[in-house]
């Protein structure tokens, strides 16, 4: 079968496409075909070997976590899906692991879930990592109603499912973004939009009851300075030293750090298809590009800048 693959850590040289073994699937597995994949900062993170201590040596080694596709074969066991279900979910690239960026894929039964009505395999796709990453930031902040919240990276992979999670649930939402995605980040549900470029949120007089650093890239001393005396911090780069600050501050501040991290349980896929099918959040997707070109979704996503998701589509586009 057809796959882009890695056959060494390193820069954009070490990825191919090509051919590889066909997978074979175990008990409690299935075999999805798959038809679309959305990329991750960790899909080109793993490549360049920044994670090489959990992904190991074994080569050649295809990426792509986040997947939507059709069962092609399933053992027997009664779990409610069956051969010919259109499935979406994410694969843990650890060790040996398989990503999705293949014609076919073995995924554990557990890890797959129906696609919300309504939703394309495009779309689909776009949902687990950074829609579920986002869920489970705002849980972490608790009550949104009637709360103050920045938004940085509003119009990103992760930011674009935050400002309308946070809209749904009653926030007021400014959004900071680049020049050309302000509008973006308007149609999404912000009431009010910053231009980064422009302007440094982190200076500005307003206080907010909540700062989500979807983006990754706001110190907690910066980010501090807006924040109301019990304000929350919500990041995505759980680094060591915001992982110790968070720690020291729960002893000695009011106010609060969270990490907003990937939590994918049955029932977080539950209620996140719960809010696509009722229309409250919508995947975007920025970018799609054909299997035979994945080298340019990787160049787009290393770049970024691209409202929504990138995503590889294996259907004729």
């Amino acid at each position: 079968m057809k796959a882009y693959y890695m056959i060494n850590y390193g820069g954009p040289e070490v990825m191919q496409y090509g051919d590889v073994r066909e997978p074979s699937g175990r008990e409690g597995e299935a075999i999805v075909e798959v038809k679309a994949v959305s990329l991750n900062p960790l899909d080109w993170k793993i490549r360049d070997g920044q994670t090489r201590f959990i992904t190991g040596r074994k080569f050649p080694k295809i990426l792509g976590a986040d997947f939507a596709g059709k069962i092609k074969e399933i053992n027997k066991i009664s779990t409610g899906l069956t051969i010919g279900d259109n499935v979406y979910g994410s694969i843990r690239l650890y060790l040996k692991n398989q990503g999705a960026l293949a014609e076919r894929v073995v995924v554990p039964i557990g890890a797959l879930h129906k696609i919300p009505e309504g939703c394309s395999f495009e779309e689909a796709a776009a949902l687990p990592i950074a829609g579920l990453t986002a869920l489970n930031g705002l849980r972490l902040c608790g009550i949104l109603e009637n709360k103050k919240i920045v938004v940085n990276g509003a119009t990103g992979g992760v930011g674009h499912f935050v400002v309308q999670m946070a809209m749904a649930a009653g926030a007021s939402i400014t959004a900071v973004a680049s020049t050309k995605n302000l509008e973006i980040a308007k149609t999404l549900g912000a009431g009010k939009v910053i231009d980064y470029m422009e302007q440094d949120i982190t200076r500005q007089s307003e206080k907010y009851d909540i700062f989500f650093d979807a983006y990754g890239m706001v110190k907690f001393s910066n980010a501090r300075k807006i924040l109301n005396k019990k304000g929350i911090f919500a990041t995505t780069l759980g680094m060591p030293g915001v992982v110790l600050t968070k720690f020291w501050n729960s002893f000695t501040g009011q106010q609060k750090i969270v990490l907003a991290n990937y939590r994918g349980k049955p029932e977080d896929y539950r209620a996140l298809g719960k809010m696509i099918e009722q229309g409250v959040v919508k995947p975007l997707v920025g970018k799609i590009f054909p299997f035979q070109e994945t080298h340019r979704a990787f160049e787009e996503s290393e770049k970024g800048g691209v409202a929504g998701k990138i995503v590889v589509s294996l259907q004729e586009i």
